[in-house]
């Protein structure tokens, strides 16, 4: 989480925030950044998957 310049709560995985263009290199195809949201994904998924 991170508080924005306009007052905004921003919710994302640390990436988000740490990485300059985090998005666009994931939406580029980026071999880098396919594989943080992988490992993020797979964290996502299995804590979903607790009742």
């Amino acid at each position: 989480m991170q508080l924005a310049t306009n007052g905004l709560l921003e919710i994302a995985f640390e990436h988000w925030f740490s990485i300059p263009y985090f998005y666009e290199k994931l939406t580029d195809g980026e071999p880098e950044a396919i594989l943080i949201f992988e490992k993020i994904r797979e964290l996502m998924n299995a804590e979903a998957a607790i009742p």
